[in-house]
């Protein structure tokens, strides 16, 4: 990342203010060659701004402005021979991130978010598993705003307040191409959202 965050506290109040710009190029690559292998495993993940706050039984609130103009582009390759496994290759690209939780306690999230930036995802699989037991699966996932805040009750009480501004003018492109040998079990998916927030108030599981 570009710009990263990371605020973790237990039984600790928080109370954080964040601001983030970016403007430059954000890039990450994962390139795997593999001659014959058991699992075969590559990830790139590539985000311009990313906040991550939590906490337990105690009150946190956060306040982010994240801006990003800049490109994102993460790229997984996965190529080669053989795997009696699973071969997976996945890709993930983000402009701006930011992703609050608390147990227990009070959570009040302001997020405002706008990203410019063209954000891409790209990952591919050229190779195939041997057997019925075999598979490849390719997953490219590039969102231009991303923003979760997470209250679990599960061991007492708490509010969760969450005021969210997103707005999203870049391009937002994820592709998946998977091409697997004869007999092996193959799947590909690709996701590209412009602006994606979620809010749970609950119990894990549940």
């Amino acid at each position: 990342a570009a710009n990263t965050t990371s605020t973790i506290g237990n039984r600790t109040t928080v109370n954080q203010a964040v601001r983030q710009d970016n403007t430059a190029r954000v890039s990450a690559v994962g390139d795997l060659y593999v001659g014959r292998a058991g699992d075969a495993t590559v990830s790139a993940a590539a985000s311009a701004n990313s906040t991550t706050v939590a906490t337990a039984f105690a009150p946190l609130t956060t306040t982010a402005n994240q801006t990003n103009s800049g490109d994102v582009q993460a790229n997984a390759w996965l190529t080669g021979g053989t795997w009696n496994g699973v071969g997976s290759a996945s890709a993930y690209g983000v402009g701006n991130a930011h992703d609050a939780s608390n147990t227990a306690g009070n959570l009040t999230s302001t997020v405002s978010q706008t990203n410019s930036g063209t954000i891409r995802a790209w990952s591919a699989i050229s190779g195939g598993g041997v057997g019925a037991n075999s598979g490849s699966i390719g997953t490219s996932i590039a969102v231009g705003n991303s923003n979760s805040a997470t209250l679990c009750t599960a061991c007492g009480v708490g509010a969760l307040t969450a005021t969210n501004t997103q707005v999203n003018f870049g391009a937002v492109e994820a592709i998946s191409r998977v091409t697997a040998g004869s007999g092996a079990r193959a799947t590909s998916t690709a996701s590209a959202t412009g602006n994606a927030a979620s809010f749970v108030v609950g119990v894990p599981g549940h």
